[in-house]
């Protein structure tokens, strides 16, 4: 930066898997300036920021012979976004490029959906990794348990798998994987973990490249 003149410096949140909250940081900006005042007279200079994540409401937690997850509003703070490679990640279908165009293709199509769009990668053929979870829920009680859901799925290429897991205490178990299109409503078994009082479910979409689309709606839990 020349004497007397200034620069503009974009800074950019992503917030995205964050609990609603608010979050701090600092911004820190290195100067050669020989006469480093007046200020705080350093060659650092530290500017705090402020991220707030506000709760945008979205379905309510998954929780026995309660009323099917539907996703509208968004994802919601009782659910988790999980990205462990590349650009992708879970959101809703009014809020994704090929979701939105498409819409709600899951086999009840009521609303909106929870969906992960492989055309953040932008067509680069990047590998992405994105899981969607749960809430915790308490199995302890249950002689019998069901997982039920609406998907639709959009497989392209060998190396692309849709899973669902279950996660008991943080150990999971691949329920169901699919590496072949499906548009249709999945019944999970949970009676093997019927008496378990930390019980988990995650969606799981990932490939080598640019893929298609996931998406997952209604999902409601059966208990006895």
């Amino acid at each position: 930066t020349l004497p007397g003149d200034t620069d503009t410096v974009d800074v950019t949140f992503d917030s995205t898997g964050l609990a609603p909250g608010t979050y701090t940081g600092n911004l820190c900006v290195e100067s050669n300036d020989p006469d480093p005042g007046p200020g705080n007279e350093t060659d650092l200079v530290i500017v705090p920021v402020e991220l707030i994540v506000e709760d945008q409401g979205g379905p309510e937690p998954l929780e026995c012979n309660a009323p099917a997850v539907e996703f509208e509003g968004g994802i919601g703070s009782d659910w988790t976004v999980v990205v462990s490679a590349g650009p992708v990640y879970w959101s809703t279908t009014d809020d994704l490029a090929a979701c939105d165009n498409g819409g709600n293709l899951t086999p009840g199509a009521n609303g909106e959906a929870a969906c992960a769009d492989s055309d953040q990668t932008n067509g680069a053929g990047t590998p992405y990794d994105t899981e969607l979870w749960s809430n915790s829920f308490d199995l302890s009680a249950a002689s019998a348990a069901s997982l039920q859901f609406d998907a639709d799925y959009n497989d392209i290429l060998t190396a692309d798998l849709f899973e669902v897991w279950v996660w008991d205490s943080g150990v999971g178990t691949l329920a169901l994987q699919w590496n072949e299109d499906h548009n249709e409503t999945v019944v999970l078994d949970l009676t093997g973990w019927t008496g378990v009082a930390d019980v988990q479910v995650s969606s799981r979409d990932h490939a080598d490249g640019w893929d298609w689309w996931a998406q997952v709606d209604d999902v409601s839990l059966a208990c006895e």
